[in-house]
């Protein structure tokens, strides 16, 4: 299930069609609901060399470790792989205010910030006592990793959500069920379409293999 941000460590397929959240240049300002997911994914070429998304299945998502309990059929297939920190939220876009629920792929940077900040502000996902993340994306260079992330600590206030935010929150489903745990079955199944050419998964966001850390 996923985790509280007073619980959460941030130690390190298909879905459906909910939007991931892109952020922009300059100021970024979201609420963050229901929690973090924590994992890991693989990024894993096809023959194209296309790069898709595979979790981890050696990690577990409840206790953040290694505990390798599920056939990591990546390693089999890919043992030179090595998986990437890749912690989700569901959020609101709060600058747009346009109501949509999005999915939130940390940078783990900007993450480790709001983690500390918990301490001062508490837990930012809460509806009542909450408090928007307002942050700069500022690009420092000419590669996709070449990107700094700066929470504008002074703006991110406590708040309650307002009836229209609750309301979209209330009817969303939890972010467990929109990035669903595969089966090992599945992960074999889908690798092996990947290794045919076939399989690419769609909607990718190009920032997020390098820009995760």
């Amino acid at each position: 299930m996923a985790l509280s941000f007073n619980q959460v460590k941030g130690e390190a397929p298909k879905r459906d069609k909910t939007p991931s959240y892109k952020m922009v240049p300059g100021e970024n300002k979201v609420r963050i609901f229901g929690g973090v997911l924590a994992r890991y994914i693989y990024w894993v070429p096809n023959k194209d060399g296309v790069k898709s998304p595979v979790e981890c299945l050696a990690f577990n998502r409840e206790t953040e470790t290694f505990d390798n309990q599920e056939k990591d059929w990546v390693k089999e297939y890919f043992p030179d792989l090595t998986p990437e920190w890749a912690y989700a939220s569901l959020c609101l876009d709060t600058k747009t205010d346009d109501k949509v629920v999005r999915i939130f792929n940390h940078k783990r940077k900007l993450f480790g910030t709001i983690v500390d900040m918990v301490e001062d502000l508490g837990d930012p996902s809460d509806a009542e006592k909450g408090w928007d993340i307002v942050f700069n994306r500022d690009k420092t260079g000419p590669k996709v990793y070449n990107v700094e992330y700066n929470v504008k600590q002074l703006r991110c206030k406590n708040r309650a959500l307002n009836e229209d935010e609750l309301e979209v929150v209330n009817a969303s489903a939890a972010i467990d069920d929109i990035l669903r745990r595969p089966a090992a079955d599945d992960i074999k199944k889908y690798l092996d379409e990947l290794r045919s050419g076939a399989g690419a998964s769609e909607d990718i966001d190009d920032e997020i293999p390098a820009d995760f850390r």
